[in-house]
């Protein structure tokens, strides 16, 4: 049976979140809230980045939400920009911290059967860096999980780092661009197709990978 974890909720609520700025941009009420936003840039976007730094080590905390919700206020390229700075760093961060406390983290936040399941897998040594690309770009929290397990499974860090930083281009890149357009022809109906292509490619894969 499907179970609806943290890092399940705070994913949907990030890949909804388009929709739910779309529906914010037409309420009047809105307007001055934006402006003030944009008029004080030099404060949001430092305090952005933290955030999502923040997002990566603690996983309820899901700056992928701030940063999309940015779109409006600082454009998709400046808003893309500080979710790959703060990604990036928070990757290395925990990955240091994950080889001590990675264990506790997803006991915590994905429960003790997904701990197990992270355990048993045995990675191709050669495959490390397109690995990780594949489940750094997987959907439903799995990658959120995987940046705390990765010293556990036995990522080498350079290229887990790499792939995640390859994964990030790949996926999240176009994601903001789309998310851009989006609220300017007020559609955001595309996400579902793309969603369900994810599931589909780390299925089909999952073989190639791990053993």
């Amino acid at each position: 049976m499907f179970r609806i974890t943290k890092t399940t909720f705070f994913t949907g609520l990030a890949l909804l979140s388009p929709l739910l700025i779309i529906y914010l941009l037409n309420l009047n009420d809105f307007a001055p809230l934006l402006s003030f936003l944009k008029q004080n840039q030099i404060f949001i976007i430092p305090l952005t980045l933290i955030i999502k730094i923040v997002g990566m080590i603690y996983p309820p905390i899901n700056g992928s939400i701030l940063t999309i919700g940015m779109i409006p206020v600082l454009g998709w390229k400046i808003a893309y920009l500080l979710d790959f700075l703060g990604s990036t760093i928070g990757i290395y961060i925990t990955y240091i911290l994950g080889k001590k406390y990675g264990g506790e983290i997803i006991i915590k936040f994905a429960g003790q059967n997904t701990l197990d399941k992270i355990k048993k897998i045995k990675l191709k040594n050669q495959n490390q860096i397109e690995t990780a690309i594949i489940l750094r770009l997987a959907p439903l929290g799995l990658s959120d999980v995987i940046t705390w397990g990765a010293s556990i499974i036995g990522f080498r860090i350079k290229a887990f780092i790499v792939g995640s930083v390859i994964a990030h281009i790949a996926g999240n890149l176009p994601f903001f661009y789309l998310i851009s357009q989006s609220i300017q022809i007020k559609s955001w109906l595309f996400f579902a197709p793309l969603f369900g292509i994810a599931v589909f490619f780390v299925w089909k894969n999952k073989a190639k990978y791990f053993e």
